[in-house]
């Protein structure tokens, strides 16, 4: 990784940190050890432990008295419980993406889709994991909630972090995907906020099935 050597250092650290749990290379459970990371990000420990406290705030890592910081580990239920809240939460930032959608933000959701639909492809699971995340991502911004934008952030990455392999089929995601982006492209925000919501809640179900057969 490029060392960070901008302004507004803490952010940018956080940024990174946040990108390297997402992509895997900071794993649930795993302790984050300081020194290393501020020798590979090419910063001090001060805007280290300023991003640690962000990042534990999203609940992304927890800081243990005496043991340091991980990334935080969670339970199946908590991992339910989460896609719970999301079922409720992203479908009303599907339809507000639908009454807001620029032209623009149409061909960065489209861009989107087609790295999703190049990962999948491949059968590339770190580049489907990651492009589904850029998806329901650009949806939540295109939606101009910024609060539902970060919290929407952190609990996919939560789950991306804790689960192994993606969930579903890919071509029924491609799909579920290209009604998502039909729905908000033409402006329909009761079809986006179904869409969405369907998309979740079977995900949710494939999940919960895969923990009881464990």
């Amino acid at each position: 990784m490029e060392k960070l050597q901008y302004e507004d250092l803490p952010l940018k650290v956080y940024k990174a940190l946040k990108e390297m749990i997402l992509r895997g290379e900071l794993k649930s459970g795993q302790k984050l050890q300081q020194e290393n990371l501020a020798e590979q990000l090419g910063v001090s420990r001060t805007p280290l432990l300023t991003a640690f406290s962000k990042l534990e705030r999203e609940m992304l890592i927890e800081i243990l008295p005496r043991k340091g910081a991980y990334v935080r580990h969670f339970t199946k239920k908590e991992l339910l419980d989460i896609y719970d809240i999301r079922v409720r939460m992203e479908p009303l930032g599907a339809r507000k993406a639908a009454e807001h959608a620029s032209k623009k933000q149409i061909e960065e959701l489209r861009s989107r889709l087609e790295e999703f639909r190049a990962a999948s492809d491949k059968d590339d699971i770190g580049h489907i994991t990651e492009a589904d995340y850029r998806i329901h991502m650009e949806i939540m911004q295109i939606s101009g909630n910024q609060f539902l934008y970060q919290m929407a952030s952190s609990f996919n990455i939560i789950v991306i972090a804790n689960l192994e392999g993606f969930p579903k089929d890919y071509h029924v995601s491609i799909e579920e995907h290209e009604q998502l982006f039909h729905a908000i492209k033409d402006g329909d925000g009761d079809a986006a906020e179904i869409f969405m919501q369907n998309h979740l809640s079977s995900s949710r179900e494939i999940i919960a099935a895969s923990f009881e057969e464990e």
